[in-house]
């Protein structure tokens, strides 16, 4: 994550299997990227899994009112 955070990317899209490793990632790159959309898939509906698409943008996001 230091790396990625170096690099600096406009966009980052981070897919996950498991919801704390996401939120301990996301929690590394700190505050220059906010969160502009979060995708859930079900992929293994007969147990607790899912799979998550979180679409990461660097800078300040939108205005508020505008999300």
């Amino acid at each position: 994550m230091e790396r990625l955070g170096a690099a600096s990317p406009a966009r980052v899209l981070y897919v996950s299997c498991d919801p704390a490793t996401l939120a301990r990632d996301v929690e590394r790159l700190g505050t220059a990227y906010w969160i502009s959309g979060l995708h859930v898939f079900d992929l293994f509906p007969q147990s607790s899994r899912v799979e998550t698409l979180l679409v990461l943008d660097r800078g300040d996001g939108p205005a508020r009112g505008d999300a």
